[in-house]
């Protein structure tokens, strides 16, 4: 293959490769942006309210850990167990210094169903597979990370803000909260974390698709100018 169409074939290639994530970035903030948009309208009801609310009815509620919940390891009542392995790094070519992350894994997943105090009363999750977001309480067994050994808890614990959202159920003790997930925070802080989120992804996908869009029309333009001459 000549240096020619080596370097043709390559610069096709990067231009596509940014234009196709960022076209994908851009789907994906648009489609988080939407949700957002959607969750936002709805309804935040209170205890009163939830007892009324038909089963099936999605809503949100925001209140803290009730006292009422057993207590696991280190005073936690829903938590994750993560264990540090070290990090991953990567080069950056020449004589940079590399890029590393933490690795950590998770050993173990506590979400029962659990007690919030809301503004009215108190209230109850009825599931036990609900996603964390956002754990508001976190504790480390050891002040520096040592492979294999240091253990992250990443929770709530009593009295810990949670928002949720999810569907009103009935069962035998009453009326009671699906949730989807428990987020560390109250309802606006949650709104905003997912605003920003999208936002990352918008620009980030403009930024892809701008730079992978542009090495497209330089190399198109430059082909349609060799054919010319």
């Amino acid at each position: 293959m000549s240096s020619k169409k080596f370097t043709v074939l390559f610069f096709g290639l990067f231009g596509g490769i940014f234009l196709l994530v960022g076209l994908g970035l851009l789907v994906a903030g648009a489609r988080l942006s939407e949700a957002t948009r959607q969750a936002a309208t709805l309804p935040l009801l209170n205890a009163a309210q939830l007892s009324q609310a038909p089963p099936g009815a999605v809503a949100v509620i925001e209140g803290k850990i009730a006292e009422r919940n057993p207590l696991h390891t280190e005073g936690f009542v829903v938590y994750l167990r993560r264990l540090y392995q070290g990090q991953r790094c990567e080069s950056q070519g020449g004589t940079a210094t590399p890029k590393c992350e933490a690795v950590w894994t998770e050993e173990e997943r506590v979400t029962p169903p659990v007690w919030l105090d809301l503004a009215d009363g108190r209230i109850r999750l009825a599931n036990a597979d609900y996603a964390l977001y956002h754990p508001p309480a976190v504790w480390q067994s050891t002040e520096e990370l040592i492979k294999d050994q240091t253990v992250r808890y990443e929770g709530f614990k009593i009295n810990s803000p949670a928002f949720a959202q999810g569907t009103v159920v009935v069962d035998g003790t009453g009326s009671a909260f699906k949730a989807d997930f428990l987020y560390g925070g109250n309802r606006d802080a949650y709104f905003s974390d997912q605003r920003s989120a999208s936002n990352v992804f918008f620009w980030l996908g403009v930024a892809f698709s701008g730079v992978g869009g542009g090495v497209l029309v330089v190399l198109v333009v430059n082909l349609l100018a060799r054919r010319k001459r």
